[in-house]
């Protein structure tokens, strides 16, 4: 499996098994990757993998042992031997296979899910005495499964199925690629999740969406939009492939109206796919992925599974410490980094508002493993277990450039959960944060005051100066803190009084700046946790200040409705946007250097669209989405699509002449210029933009319209 030779990303569907079916997905121009599950014999399945590779069709297989207890789901009568050889069969386009379903199960599913394996599914984990045992519990579960599933049913590329935020503990046991299960859980956070653990090992990743189960109550307009926004928010996002679970070949949900093959619903649902796989063979989309300058921790032995279920590692009975705390709660400012801030709070300041989306539009969640040289911000805001390993670690990162925000909860070490916290290295952290933390003061209700300026210039803080009452009023614990090194300075402190000095704030911090080599620290001096109803709305604005300052050369304001993504390519940046929003139209303004454009672009409900620009500073917005640009030679462009309309903006003050698709375009400085070009479709591509194409026979019937989930 070699994913620079595969034309990423890959579109696709489930399909059910079978050269017949294969057949029917092939005619029915869904795309370039099925997940299926193999025929009951040798003879057929080979022959079925045979088809693929010659058809350039990749292939994912289901399951084929039941979750937690292996007995046969499928394939009874395939020996190890038999499924190696038909893997074999497939080359290059047979990828893997399921393992570990939906795992993460374990630690969100509804405890009686597991508790003596009531779902016929895992048996819940046994109880740990803390995090971190429970952790390697969790991750030599997985170890067990997926050597079991190499020496018993096939040695074999091994992909999980996950709807948690746990893709980095699924890489720590070994598995070969990662698969989100789109919509159990929220679409941002998880897909932030996959995105920066495949990252941490340059894993395929891509999504598996649940839409049948998961698109809504019935199938009705919101359901066909949902199901469009999940696909092309999967694709700006970075998924290498994307397919159905279910729900593009027939719906029938217990509680709901039934709708056959070829209903027009279903029609519009394969449309809507085969519009995608469309795109994909048409447009270039960077295999760099979207750019994440800034990024979230999942921190040391954090067993928070970012969906339904309130317990850490899952450890249902074992007492009400392991049920969501306020280190979990957390994570809702990942939320914050997605939401617009309200305008009536006096917490934003400067000429724009960039909130509602990070820097570039994306964020990455990381771990303790990964590169962390990618990143110019690591936040970490839910829980972490500190050593020698992880503080080394961030010191290095820091004095190379890299900016860092943490609590001192995150320098924890208590043996158990729920016990106070314990400091690394007896709170002696000058190696970092440039102090040493003494013993606790007190917990009271507090406010806190900014008074001393950043000595990164990029940061501006909510700061009021001395005289001001108090904001982000909440219940805090106050810890002692006494600064070591010069470069370490106190930017907030705890305050109940309209008049302070600096004094009294430097004597009650809460928020300390260590300048450290190239980078800089700043760490909130409080054991009360980054999601304790005190200090929420505080690290909400921490959070937002920071990642503020980490902002590209190019960056979008936009309601926090519409998403976008920023691709790096060789013609200089590719930028996705998608309005979420299903009735009402989205703005999008443009800033680039610091200068806030005159250009909108207004997106229609639920509408995609893809602008590019050049590195010398010309933006180009044609108003069909399935097109291409590519760079030909110096100021030479080829434009690929129908015949159309764009408008180009010059985002300088020079000058530009360049061809675009052999056609001189003369721009003026800061000239916008609205332009109709001729059609340009190389023949390898005329077949994706043809009526044909796109719509399917109504009369066409599919053999066998079930799928493996």
């Amino acid at each position: 499996m070699d994913k620079k030779t595969m034309p990423l990303p890959l579109v696709g569907a489930s399909i059910w098994n079978g050269l017949d079916t294969l057949q029917d997905f092939r005619k029915l121009r869904l795309g370039n990757i099925v997940l299926t599950f193999l025929p009951e014999t040798l003879e057929e399945s080979l022959l079925f993998m045979r088809h693929c590779k010659e058809n350039k069709i990749y292939v994912l297989l289901s399951e084929i042992i039941h979750r937690g207890n292996h007995t046969r789901w499928r394939n009874d009568a395939l020996s190890k031997e038999d499924i190696e050889r038909i893997a074999a069969e497939g080359g290059e386009y047979f990828l893997g296979r399921y393992a570990i379903g939906e795992c993460g199960g374990l630690c969100y599913w509804p405890k009686e899910y597991t508790i003596k394996a009531q779902a016929n599914n895992y048996l819940n984990l046994p109880p740990c005495k803390n995090e971190q045992e429970a952790h390697k519990v969790y991750v030599d579960y997985l170890k067990s499964e997926l050597k079991y599933e190499r020496e018993k049913i096939a040695d074999l590329p091994l992909f999980n199925v996950e709807s948690s935020i746990q893709f980095s503990y699924h890489t720590e046991a070994g598995i070969d690629g990662l698969c989100l299960e789109l919509l159990p859980g929220d679409p941002l956070i998880t897909l932030s999740a996959i995105r920066g653990a495949a990252k941490v090992k340059d894993m395929l990743w891509g999504v598996h969406i649940a839409m049948e189960w998961y698109g809504g109550f019935q199938l009705d307009a919101l359901w066909l939009k949902r199901w469009h926004d999940s696909l092309y928010l999967s694709y700006l996002s970075g998924a290498e492939f994307i397919f159905p679970e279910s729900g593009h070949l027939k719906y029938a949900l217990p509680h709901a109206k039934e709708y056959a093959f070829n209903t027009e619903e279903m029609r519009l649902a394969r449309k809507e796919l085969r519009t995608l796989y469309a795109l994909s063979k048409i447009h270039t989309r960077s295999r760099s992925g979207p750019e994440c300058p800034c990024a979230m921790m999942l921190g040391q032995d954090d067993g928070h599974p970012g969906i339904w279920n309130p317990y850490s590692w899952g450890q249902y009975e074992n007492g009400k410490e392991w049920e969501s705390s306020d280190a979990e709660k957390g994570w809702k400012l990942y939320d914050a980094l997605f939401k617009r801030e309200d305008f009536f709070h006096a917490n934003i300041a400067g000429e724009f508002d960039f909130s509602g989306n990070p820097p570039c539009g994306q964020l990455d969640i990381t771990c303790p493993d990964a590169d962390f040289s990618r990143y110019k911000l690591i936040l970490f805001t839910g829980s972490n277990r500190m050593d020698a390993s992880l503080y080394e670690k961030l010191i290095s990162y820091v004095e190379n450039g890299g900016h860092l925000v943490i609590y001192l909860s995150h320098f924890d070490t208590a043996e158990r959960r729920g016990d106070p916290v314990k400091l690394y290295n007896n709170g002696d952290l000058s190696a970092l944060c440039g102090f040493r933390a003494g013993k606790m003061v007190k917990e009271d209700v507090r406010g806190i005051k900014y008074a001393v300026k950043s000595t990164f210039a990029g940061y501006s803080f909510a700061d009021k100066g001395l005289r001001c009452d108090p904001y982000f009023i909440g219940n805090i614990q106050e810890v002692e803190i006494n600064l070591t090194t010069q470069n370490a300075k106190v930017l907030a402190g705890l305050t109940t009084k309209v008049r302070d000095t600096l004094e009294d704030l430097g004597n009650h911090p809460i928020v300390v700046e260590h300048a450290l080599g190239k980078g800089m620290v700043l760490t909130v001096t409080t054991t009360t946790k980054p999601g304790a109803d005190g200090l929420r709305a505080f690290g909400e604005n921490l959070v937002r200040s920071a990642v503020r300052s980490h902002r590209g050369d190019f960056e979008l304001i936009t309601p926090d409705t519409v998403r976008y993504a920023i691709y790096r390519t060789d013609f200089g940046k590719v930028i996705y946007c998608l309005n979420l929003d299903s009735d009402l139209y989205g703005d999008v303004r443009f800033v680039s250097n610091g200068k806030l454009l005159k250009k909108h672009l207004l997106l229609a409900p639920n509408e995609f669209r893809i602008i590019y620009m050049t590195d010398e500073g010309v933006l180009l917005f044609p108003e069909e989405m399935l097109t291409d640009f590519t760079k030909t030679a110096p100021m030479q462009y080829a434009f690929t699509g129908k015949a159309g309309k764009a408008t180009l903006l010059n985002l300088t003050e020079k000058e530009f002449s360049f061809l675009l698709n052999g056609e001189n375009i003369f721009l003026n400085g800061n000239e916008e210029k609205e332009i109709f070009y001729m059609e340009n479709i190389p023949e390898d591509k005329r077949e994706y933009f043809t009526a044909e194409f796109l719509e399917e026979d109504p009369d066409f019937v599919m053999k066998n319209p079930q799928t493996p989930y």
